[in-house]
């Protein structure tokens, strides 16, 4: 199954192999070669660097996270992340599922009252700096990140069409 964050990892992955290709080798007649083969995946694939859901994609996907994205855009693709994993949290459809239950005590006046639950986010940080790359054990603790995920790979990429 192919994924739409890994376009972006492969498209910069085969420039960066072309441009060590052309300075590491001592290509006498293909040169040229090169320079046509790097300005066509250029320009054919240049839009994938700046497309929002291309590099969200990327940065949701546990074997590449930020690591294909540029310094400028990665503060912007974390908010982007934090607010999709914020956008996934549905409300609660009961009006008492926001609070935890606890055993009331007849001595404590303080138990009757409900405790509001935390409501926590995924850490979008935490999946960042994980190093599990595994597709099945990344997400294994952070389920809204699996939805995010899921949601960014569902997109179609122009060059598959």
């Amino acid at each position: 199954m192919a994924y739409y964050g890994v376009l972006l990892p492969t498209i910069a992955t085969i420039i960066e192999k072309l441009q060590k290709i052309k300075r590491e080798s001592k290509l006498q007649y293909c040169t040229p070669l090169v320079d046509v083969l790097i300005a066509g995946v250029k320009q054919r694939f240049g839009y994938v660097f700046e497309s929002r859901k291309c590099l969200m994609a990327t940065a949701c996907h546990p074997m590449f996270r930020m690591e294909y994205i540029l310094m400028e855009q990665k503060a912007d693709i974390e908010t982007g992340l934090t607010e999709e994993v914020r956008w996934l949290q549905t409300p609660s459809t009961s009006p008492t599922a926001d609070y935890e239950e606890d055993p009331v005590s007849e001595d404590d006046i303080t138990s009757f009252f409900p405790k509001k639950k935390d409501d926590k986010l995924d850490k979008v940080e935490v999946f960042l700096k994980t190093l599990d790359t595994s597709l099945l054990t990344a997400f294994s603790s952070l389920p809204k990140m699996r939805r995010v995920h899921k949601i960014q790979h569902r997109c179609p990429c122009q060059c598959c069409m």
